[in-house]
């Protein structure tokens, strides 16, 4: 991404936003900070990268499926949740576990906070295992 369309972007997001989140200029693309969490309360990243002059992309750049993943949820089923995510909240079908939207420029702040819901949604997975995980240590109690 070169250094005008940095700014264009930078300049754009901060109209749209209309707040103070933080904005963090990382590789190719910039990381905004959102208000939304996961469930252990860490605040969500959104990767946004210019396509073009029009259009750009917002990425979790695999965020979510690392923490299911890391908090205990098997492949198989991360991996189901975000088939199910990516057709509910119309993401791009890729390969792999990014979830990725592409909008137009000036849906830019709609497409992040739709992208942000889409990670909570993958996230929440780890609920379910916490509740499996509960129930064994139960049985095994009781029993």
């Amino acid at each position: 991404m070169n250094h005008r369309s940095c700014r264009s972007l930078q300049h754009m997001l901060g109209e749209q936003l209309q707040s103070q989140f933080p904005v963090i200029h990382a590789f190719d693309q910039f990381m905004v900070i959102t208000p939304m969490l996961y469930p252990d309360n860490t605040r969500i990243d959104i990767g946004i990268a210019m396509r073009d002059k029009h259009r750009v992309m917002l990425t979790d750049n695999g965020e979510a499926w690392g923490y299911a993943f890391a908090h205990g949820v098997d492949e198989p089923v991360i991996r189901e949740r975000i088939e199910l995510t990516r057709a509910r909240f119309r993401l791009a079908d890729i390969d792999g576990g990014d979830l990725i939207l592409d909008v137009p420029t000036n849906q830019a702040a709609e497409g992040l906070f739709k992208l942000a819901t889409a990670v909570q949604d993958v996230a929440y997975l780890v609920y379910g295992v916490r509740l499996s995980q509960t129930s064994k240590t139960f049985e095994r109690t009781v029993n």
